[in-house]
């Protein structure tokens, strides 16, 4: 196949940014173990038939490279030598080392083959004809396999990697002690069929079992014909020699020892662990009483040397380790086989993890950072979160005996950004070590301190922060959690002061063994952050529809209360109020009585719910005069008429009077008293106002004042007569009062109820 100089340049590149980015991550050898690649997704670099004879030496292996960053080939070719047989190379950075030889495994037989290499990360893989055929090389995307599902790689730590798995490979390995990568190693590579003819790499001695590879994967018509890769990953090169690979019977096996490879107690519980040897094993050890059981660290936990059974003692890990004794020399391990050993330590009044415990797959899983305390008598837990920490507890929630109710207060944290969420799990999630990371929530989850909330069945936006812990730092919350069947009147939710947050979750998400089983945990992320918890428990929920109210005297409302419990028949309710001079409540009715507050409180089966009544007046909204403007003279009386609204004011009600004129040249005087009467005695024009003392609501009239009337003419009776009805002195008082400044006079009536 011919590609431009150009174009191949170009794909050269690309596929090296790809690699070199792959393993900028982590490293093929490490936890992105190589996997097969995807046929389709690309053309082939190179299909072998095209290569010339002389590309491959006498042994099959690959002796030219192809151009580009990653392909087949070598850095440098030294070839065979003719003492020991084997082929030398110095393999180029990401390069896969191709063999042509068809390894016929038909009849169970290995693949074997002799290297010794000083470099790291080397890897050894079988592939199918078709893989084969098709030219295309390894690359660390896993997709479905086209070759041996398995790889071993040592590296110069003298760590053997054994990896498997139909998509992709696990991060397993084990260690062989005293391993020389600069020594010449024997491996032996087998296909089995199944069941006990087991697959299995063997180097040196020791056997890694490949439980998902089957013969059949190799199955050329009638043939099981198999090709051997070796491969340099991680971007360095290293000098190899590695002997042709041959198609041998499959090889004895040594002693082989089985346990459990790892386990996770807590505290209180016990295991009783069973070991499985290989028929080797079993005939030159066949009693019972040959095996034998051992801790490394009897502080974590002890075990029964004869019957295997486990017994944590405190939070931390040890191995267990099953073993047999060398006949010849009993100091010795003839066999042994270990099993990794979590042991959770709990606080047995509260339940809450205690100790820092080991890494999880995606994270670390520890709670104490600073301080673990527990209150006896409040039965409040104390604690400090690490970062990135997750933490649980143990105790089992029987959802079938109601709803969850528990306090908690969050404290401070080192950073802004910091989040904590509380996380529902079912038992699997919990046994596995199951944490409550975003990507992994448990059943129901809901945040503080987060406006993003992802549940088992529903992702909520950014902008919808309905799921967000409606409660700031040191402030309590009570958080009742009930889990519902799924009908439509029996739906999940979560109900933080006063703050019902909807799930979809249902019981059959926590159904273990016949019974719904939950556990509560708690991440935090991004700094640490202090809390303090109250005991977990499973009971009776009362929830009321408003959490606070206000009301005014005399007014009425019902408040509606939920009571949810699981028990064969419905829970006697009490109503109360913290006073009952402010508001009374009877049945869930309540009457403001008094300005005040009081808190109403309903209580079913020992659990309750409060609602905060804030009582106030009826106060005035507004006053008005009977006259908007009104037109008297002198020495006349007017009465005005306050009113004010709504009739219901339960307030003292007391009114001020007062007058200002328009013109100053036009004054006059007001007098008045409780009726609002009021008398002017001198000509112009102002306004009256009237004003309502507890609120400032006022209202105004417009009065013109006009001279009073004159009095008719009196008779005159000669120079020395009189002036009927004393005129003269009436007009000269008039004359002399005119234009005088006059005084307001403020008065107040007392508004009737």
């Amino acid at each position: 196949m011919m590609v431009k100089s150009k174009n191949k340049s170009l794909l050269i590149a690309v596929l090296a940014l790809i690699i070199c980015c792959v393993f900028a991550i982590g490293g093929i050898g490490a936890t992105n173990a190589a996997a097969w690649y995807n046929w389709d997704a690309q053309p082939p670099i190179i299909a072998p038939e095209q290569l010339a004879d002389s590309s491959w030496d006498a042994n099959g292996w690959r002796t030219t490279e192809e151009a580009g960053s990653w392909s087949y080939g070598v850095a440098e070719y030294n070839e065979i030598d003719q003492t020991t047989g084997r082929t030398h190379v110095t393999l180029g950075e990401n390069k896969a080392f191709l063999n042509r030889s068809e390894l016929d495994i038909t009849g169970g037989k290995a693949v074997k083959f002799t290297y010794k290499t000083a470099a790291n990360n080397l890897w050894f893989t079988l592939a199918t004809q078709a893989m084969f055929e098709s030219g295309h090389r390894l690359n660390p995307t896993g997709n479905e396999a086209q070759g041996m599902p398995v790889s071993v790689c040592v590296d110069e730590a003298g760590t053997v990697w054994h990896h498997y798995e139909v998509n992709g490979f696990s991060n397993s390995k084990k260690e062989i002690t005293g391993l020389d990568a600069t020594q010449t190693h024997d491996v032996y590579i087998y296909a089995g069929t199944g069941g006990d003819d087991f697959s299995f790499v063997m180097v040196d001695n020791l056997v890694f079992k490949v439980p998902n590879l089957t013969a059949t994967t190799f199955k050329v018509e009638e043939n099981y014909l198999a090709y051997l890769y070796a491969y340099q990953g991680g971007g360095c090169m290293g000098a190899l020699e590695i002997s042709e690979p041959q198609a041998v019977a499959k090889p004895k096996l040594p002693y082989m020892l089985e346990i459990e490879p790892s386990l996770r107690l807590d505290v209180g519980e016990t295991k009783t662990l069973t070991y499985t040897a290989n028929s080797g094993l079993q005939a030159d050890y066949p009693n019972a009483t040959d095996y034998k059981w051992r801790s490394s660290d009897t502080a974590i936990a002890t075990v029964n040397e004869t019957t295997g059974e486990i017994t944590p003692v405190k939070g931390g890990t040890a191995k267990i380790i099953c073993y047999v004794s060398d006949k010849e020399d009993t100091s010795k391990d003839a066999v042994k086989a270990e099993c990794e050993l979590t042991v959770c330590g709990y606080d047995e009044r509260s339940g809450w993890l205690t100790n820092e415990s080991p890494r999880a797959a995606w994270q670390k899983p520890s709670i104490v950072k600073d301080s673990y305390s527990y209150d006896e008598t409040t039965k409040i837990t104390k604690f400090t979160t690490g970062d990135a920490t997750a933490t649980w507890n143990k105790t089992a929630l029987d959802l079938d005996k109601g709803p969850v109710h528990f306090k908690v207060k969050i404290g401070g944290a080192e950073n802004a950004e910091a989040k904590t969420m509380f996380n529902f799990m079912n038992q699997t999630q919990r046994d596995g070590l199951a944490n409550v990371k975003d990507g992994n929530p448990g059943k129901i989850a809901f945040y503080y301190g987060l406006n993003e909330v992802k549940t088992e069945t529903t992702q909520v936006s950014a902008e919808d922060k309905s799921r967000v812990f409606p409660v700031a730092v040191d402030e309590e919350a009570e958080v009742i959690v009930y889990v519902g069947g799924g009908e439509e009147n029996d739906k999940s939710f979560v109900y933080i002061n006063g703050v019902k947050i909807d799930y979809n979750a249902t019981l059959a998400d926590f159904e273990t063994n016949g019974k719904h089983v939950a556990y509560l945990g708690l991440w935090a992320l991004n700094g640490h952050r202090d809390f303090a918890i109250s005991e977990i428990k499973t009971g009776t929920a009362v929830i009321l529809d408003t959490a606070e109210t206000a009301m005014t005297v005399n007014s009425e409302k019902t408040l509606a209360a939920q009571v949810i419990s699981k028990g064969e028949t419905a829970p006697a309710v009490s109503w109360s109020s913290s006073d009952t001079s402010v508001v009374s409540v009877e049945n869930g009715k309540i009457r403001a009585l008094k300005p005040g507050t009081a808190i109403v409180t309903v209580t079913a089966d020992g659990y309750s719910a409060a609602c905060t009544v804030e009582v106030s007046h009826v106060t005035v909204e507004s006053v008005t005069l009977d006259k908007l403007s009104a037109e008297i003279k002198v020495g006349e009386t007017l009465t005005l008429t306050a009113a004010y609204s709504p009739e219901n004011v339960t307030e003292e009600v007391t009114f001020e009077w007062s007058n200002g004129g328009k013109n100053s040249v036009a004054t006059y005087e007001v007098a008045s008293d409780n009726s609002g009467k009021i008398t002017v005695t001198a000509v112009g024009e102002g306004i009256v106002t009237v004003t309502v003392d507890c609120n400032g609501k006022t209202a105004q009239c417009i009065i013109t004042v006009k001279a009073a009337d004159k009095p008719a003419e009196p008779e005159k009776s000669g120079c020395g007569g009189s002036l009927s009805g004393g005129g003269t002195l009436a007009i000269a008082l008039a004359t002399l009062l005119g234009g005088a400044a006059l005084i307001g006079i403020r008065y107040k009536k007392k508004a009737s109820k």
